[in-house]
């Protein structure tokens, strides 16, 4: 059985290995410490446009959150 993801930019589901994951802290959007409150952007590492929208999607309804470079 082959271990699969759904890529939260496209809504595809891959192979794990082209899925690959955008690690942004959002503590700031919630006014607590840096480091306290990460989300993570699952994305096809294989898709160029998947890649560049996983900087700034948020999975969380109503925020706006700018990706780190």
């Amino acid at each position: 059985m082959e271990l699969t993801w759904k890529c939260h930019v496209c809504g595809e589901v891959r192979p794990d290995v082209f899925i690959s994951v955008c690690t942004k802290d959002i503590s700031k959007e919630y006014g607590l410490p840096p480091g306290t409150f990460k989300q993570n952007v699952r994305y096809c590492n294989d898709n160029a446009e998947c890649a560049q929208k996983a900087l700034t999607k948020t999975l969380i309804a109503g925020k706006e959150v700018q990706g780190e470079t």
